[in-house]
């Protein structure tokens, strides 16, 4: 009966776990072990007391039998407290590491003192101070050279120039380089010489290269300005030509506000101050559509269109360049400079000129008027033949410019050359040109006939011009827009342009690559003239007189000057020009 009721409340426990919480549950288990345990005797209690006691006893008398062991005592070495730093080697005295109890004491029961470890070598410390101190030290220099680096690339950019340029804009300003005599004083110049240049220009300083060829002797130059008397064997007269003023601007420049603001461009110290107006104005107009102004227009439009800079053209013509082109090539050309971004005022005219709100006021014969910070004249040249009036030497009354025979001489042992040189031309009648090339060469003839030579001037000069990279070309003999012209064209690559030349040769002076360039005057290829559509990329011009050609335009065609000089060489009449610009190949890919 007894286990059927321990049984029963064996399973009302366990029924009544599931019932519950967790935590119940347990607090009733352990409640109902207390209950159980002391009931769960299926004996009577004093057996089992007895059974107890009898074991006690024998337990008692085994150990007494046995004898006592000992277990030995586990002493530690005893340590004494050490200051040990990370970045310090530890004191001798000190173990490297901490033993272990098994290192200590292998085992309780053995008797054994604790043996000592071995030293090990102390680890290389990564905080050592000394490379503590090297890593700062490399950090600062990486700071400095960053900085010095990051210095330098805003120097490099102009981020510390804009001050210093306004500083020497002002200097330029105060300080306006002028020429310069040399020598000063006209009694340092020898009486005596076995040649005189007067002038310093480019045909004087070819007529000096080729005096020192010939005759080594000649060791001086002379420059007669202020009416010195100097004796001399032959002289040359190379004086140059003189910027020509218009006589609206002549009169307005009486005003000093206006004078100061009116420049004209013709040597290396005109281009310094008109560069230096440039940089500090906002509004530039140049006066004249010819070569110089035409090419101004363009590189100053190009330097000022980031800075949104204004530059006008003024010209009385229909086109730019319309004295030398035909007027279809000088409208086409006008377009392409209003494409470089310059505002071309054509058939205009400035009659009026009034300085207004710090700038100049240009009145315009269209009935309009504009507002500049600047004006640039650049309406051509005039010769200087000042010397001619005392000397009592020949002008001519049309072209300007000494009289000079084939050989340059103006009278006996007296020459002349360059832009001042009136010479005859055996092909082409009485000229003056007033071109690079013409100056080295008429300036080397003059040279070599004064030293005892007697060689005609036969050759034809070149002259060539550039409107941006683009556009440019090159021109011989006599080019007039008045007379009458047959144009042939073909259509343009990527080599056809004056970038593509100088970019090719390395050479800007025109006149200078012509040496090098190759003569296939027999070689040519023959295809058809392309269909253009009013796009002249490149092509042939030639200028006629009593059916003849005097003049020859090479329009974006470069180094083929040497077949322009012989056709008009020839002085051929052609039934079709087409076969004769064959010979330029402008027709070949």
């Amino acid at each position: 009966m007894f286990r059927i009721n321990h049984l029963l409340k064996l399973k009302n426990t366990t029924f009544k776990f599931f019932t519950r919480s967790p935590l119940e549950t347990s607090k009733i288990l352990a409640v109902q072990r207390i209950q159980l345990y002391p009931q769960a005797r299926f004996y009577s209690k004093d057996g089992d007391d007895i059974d107890k006691k009898v074991e006690d006893i024998k337990d008692k008398a085994c150990q007494s039998k046995k004898p006592k062991k000992e277990h030995p005592k586990l002493v530690l070495k005893e340590c004494k407290p050490i200051d040990i730093h990370p970045c310090r080697p530890p004191p001798p005295d000190a173990c490297s590491r901490l033993p272990s109890l098994e290192e200590t004491c292998p085992k309780p029961t053995s008797q054994s003192e604790c043996p000592q470890s071995k030293p090990e070598p102390p680890p290389e410390c990564p905080h050592d101070e000394t490379s503590k101190w090297d890593n700062y030290k490399n950090a600062a220099w990486i700071g400095l050279l960053i900085t010095a680096a990051t210095l330098g690339a805003l120097y490099a950019l102009g981020f510390f120039n804009k001050k210093e340029k306004k500083e020497i804009l002002a200097v330029r300003k105060k300080v306006k380089r002028v020429p310069v005599k040399d020598p000063k004083n006209s009694k340092d110049i020898p009486n005596d010489v076995p040649y005189l240049l007067i002038g310093g220009g480019t045909a004087s300083f070819a007529a000096f290269r080729a005096i020192k060829s010939a005759d080594p002797t000649a060791k001086r130059i002379a420059y007669l300005e202020d009416g010195y008397e100097i004796h001399y064997n032959k002289c040359l007269i190379a004086t140059g030509a003189n910027p020509k003023m218009l006589n609206v601007f002549e009169v307005a420049c009486a005003d000093p506000q206006i004078d100061q603001r009116v420049k004209i461009f013709r040597n290396i110290f005109d281009f310094e101050d008109v560069y230096d107006a440039f940089e500090e104005s906002k509004s530039v107009a140049i006066i004249g559509g010819g070569f110089l102004g035409s090419e101004l227009a363009c590189a100053l439009a190009r330097k000022g269109r980031k800075r949104q800079k204004e530059v006008y053209q003024i010209f009385r013509e229909q086109g730019n360049m319309g004295k030398i082109l035909p007027e279809y090539l000088s409208t086409w050309t006008t377009n392409k400079v209003k494409a470089e971004g310059v505002n071309v005022l054509n058939n205009t005219e400035v009659i009026g000129v009034k300085f207004e709100n710090e700038g100049l006021h240009l009145i315009l014969s269209n009935g309009k008027s504009i507002r500049v910070d600047h004006a640039v004249i650049a309406v051509g040249v005039e010769p200087n033949t000042e010397l001619a009036e005392k000397s009592n030497l020949e002008v001519d009354p049309e072209l300007g410019g000494f009289l000079v025979n084939t050989e340059l001489m103006a009278r006996s042992h007296l020459y002349a050359a360059g832009d001042c040189a009136c010479f005859y031309d055996a092909k082409l009648g009485r000229r003056r040109i007033e071109h690079h090339d013409h100056a080295v060469v008429t300036g080397r003839l003059a040279g070599e006939n004064m030293t005892g030579q007697a060689n005609p001037y036969l050759h034809q000069s070149m002259f060539w011009s550039d409107l941006g990279p683009d556009v440019g070309y090159e021109a011989i003999g006599i080019v007039d827009a008045s007379l009458p012209t047959v144009g042939v064209f073909a259509k343009a690559t990527d080599k056809d342009n004056p970038k593509a030349v100088v970019t090719e040769t390395g050479e800007g002076i025109r006149s200078t690559t012509e040496a090098a360039e190759q003569k296939n005057e027999g070689d040519c290829k023959i295809t058809k003239k392309d269909n253009l559509a009013d796009n002249y990329g490149k092509g042939i011009v030639f200028y006629l007189r009593d059916d003849i050609v005097v003049g020859i335009v090479l329009w974006n065609v470069f180094n083929r000057m040497s077949i322009a000089r012989q056709v008009l060489k020839d002085e051929s009449k052609y039934d079709d020009l087409n076969e004769v610009a064959k010979l330029f190949n402008i027709h070949e890919d």
